[in-house]
């Protein structure tokens, strides 16, 4: 009997599920393959990131670059981007089914497009680009060379990331919901299962405890290890530790759909077919914020806090918390799938203990969700301005004396284990500091390891306020270092023939790296900004630079508070 439930409950999940997406099975032939080797991903949809999902796939390269990218379908060229951090080189189709598809962390662009990217680089100054060619100027047909894969960006590893977008708003879809010639058998496993209890008061529910539960593997499903069902008391919802496993790759990934249900009533829905850019960050509500920067562990709650706006939860009776006060045992059960409908389940069953009274803690600085907050002290200003937060908090804030290179205390503002999505503001008066050295400072973060970030911070009625987005550790200091810029594969007077390139390291400790330009014979030549890798270089370029003679080199490096370093040398190519 119980297997005929499951199959009944999985029959209407997947009917469910598919009504939801509404997705068009005529089109998923469409496009082709982005790479001429063999489809390998090694990281999917919607997978888990640092404040954000992934909006793509990310197929291997044999940790090697250079394989050609190839158009999925008819289109033309929509964008093309270059920046140091993020995706790096990355270009844009639209095709005329009313999708995008992106391609990024390339290592070039075929040769046309190279030098048309490279003229507009030359044009600008600049290094990173982010343009938008015409309709008709850049017609690609499907199956053709575009690119080369690469490692630009913020890529960790050789690597291409595939999306397809809808071009009307840009939101990326689930890729593998086409049909790409992906072999996916592997079915999604349960790793922990998280119960969380809450205090209700007449506005909001009230952490009041966490436990985590080992599982084993039963029947083909999962279930907790312990024997008996979890003891519950009162309002209470449940986390998951999960990960989605593919054909040929070790890599955890992240899930596609997710159903919780008690006694066959089903709580919650959610599944990753599409989001907006706008939501992304509504991550950090999703998942358990502190256990993720904590303990790298990646929790999805089974429950919405009150200002959680994520678009994937497709259905959520009351914000899918459950609460029993019955002497009954209770079935939850669990559903998970990748987007090859490999699925599995998780089953355990719950009891209410006696219902005990707690009290809340006291609330001294309760700051509301869906208000404006503010927080005033001698030298400390926080506004927060309304729905940055996920749900209402008690604010906290402390202070320690701090010493040199600090001219303020480290004041720690509430706690670093809680999200905030978007920017707040923070205004620090400084204890003192030099007349001449104002423009130098801004406000850092300190990790708990000591290491800084800068904030930046402009001078407002004597404080220095920045725009901030976490809370932790914050204070004032100035500086005054420039760059460094070590030079890796050149001397003063150094034959350079033969070389593809002039590379430099280039640090900086704290503001961070501005602008980068470098000259050969007095004329703008284009120096690239790896900033993973701390790496400028020049590759030299035939067309431009006149060879077999001596030429001068000037570098010029400056970080977020206008320190300059200066380098100048000599070579013969």
């Amino acid at each position: 009997m119980n297997y005929l439930k499951n199959i009944l409950t999985l029959a209407l999940f997947n009917h469910f599920f598919l009504n939801i997406t509404g997705q068009d099975l005529s089109d998923k032939t469409y496009f082709g393959s982005p790479l001429d080797i063999d489809l390998v991903i090694s990281a999917n949809f919607a997978e888990i990131r640092a404040d954000h999902f992934h909006s793509g796939i990310d197929l291997r390269t044999q940790g090697v670059t250079g394989y050609k990218v190839i158009a999925t379908a008819d289109g033309y060229i929509s964008r093309i981007m270059i920046e140091t951090g993020g995706y790096g080189k990355t270009l844009y189709l639209a095709h005329p089914n009313g999708k995008t598809t992106v391609y990024a962390h390339l290592d070039r662009f075929r040769s046309d497009i190279n030098d048309y990217v490279k003229n507009q680089q030359y044009i600008r100054n600049s290094h990173t680009l982010n343009i938008f060619p015409g309709k008709n100027e850049w017609n690609v047909k499907k199956g053709e060379v575009i690119a080369y894969s690469g490692n630009s960006g913020n890529s960790s590893g050789p690597h291409l990331h595939f999306e397809i977008r809808n071009t009307r708003n840009q939101k990326p879809e689930n890729v593998l919901e086409y049909n790409f010639n992906i072999q996916d058998t592997t079915a999604p496993r349960f790793a922990s299962l998280w119960l969380y209890s809450f205090i209700q008061d007449n506005r909001n529910n009230i952490p009041a405890g966490i436990s985590s539960f080992p599982l084993k593997k039963i029947n083909g499903g999962f279930t907790v290890r312990q024997s008996g069902p979890l003891v519950v008391s009162g309002l209470s919802g449940f986390g998951i530790e999960a990960y989605d496993y593919l054909n040929g790759a070790n890599n955890k990934c992240g899930l596609y759909a997710i159903e919780m249900l008690l006694d066959d009533k089903r709580k919650f829905v959610m599944i990753m077919d599409d989001f907006s850019f706008g939501e992304s960050r509504y991550i950090n509500s999703f998942i358990d914020y502190r256990e993720k920067i904590t303990n790298d562990r990646e929790i999805q709650k089974l429950f919405m806090d009150p200002n959680n706006k994520l678009s994937m939860y497709k259905e959520v009776d009351g914000q899918g918390l459950i609460d029993i006060s019955d002497r009954d045992t209770h079935t939850v059960r669990i559903i998970i799938k990748d987007a090859y409908l490999n699925t599995s389940e998780l089953v355990f069953s719950i009891i209410c203990a006696d219902r005990k009274t707690m009290i809340p803690a006291r609330q001294d600085h309760l700051f509301r969700y869906d208000q404006d907050n503010l927080f005033d002290s001698d030298n400390v200003f926080v506004r927060i301005p309304a729905y940055s937060l996920y749900t209402d908090i008690n604010f906290s804030f402390l202070e320690e004396t701090a010493g040199s290179p600090y001219l303020s205390d480290l004041y720690y503002i509430h706690d670093p284990g809680v999200p905030v999505h978007t920017h707040y503001e923070l205004a620090i008066r400084p204890d003192y500091i030099n007349d001449t050295l104002r423009d130098k400072a801004l406000i850092l973060s300190v990790n708990k390891k000591g290491v800084t970030t800068s904030e930046g911070g402009i001078w407002n009625n004597g404080s220095l306020k920045a725009q901030v987005r976490h809370f932790g550790v914050f204070a004032v200091a100035v500086d005054t270092v420039p760059p460094v810029i070590t030079p890796l594969n050149i001397t003063r007077g150094m034959d350079m023939t033969g070389q593809p390139s002039v590379k430099f390291k280039v640090v900086d400790d704290m503001s961070g790296i501005k602008t980068y330009d470098g000259y050969i014979d007095n004329e703008w030549v284009l120096f690239e900004y790896d900033a993973k890798n701390d790496l400028v270089f020049y590759s030299f370029d035939k067309d431009r630079l006149r060879n077999k003679t001596d030429h001068e080199l000037e570098l010029y490096i400056i970080d977020n508070k206008d320190n300059l370093s200066y380098f100048d040398t000599e070579f013969y190519w």
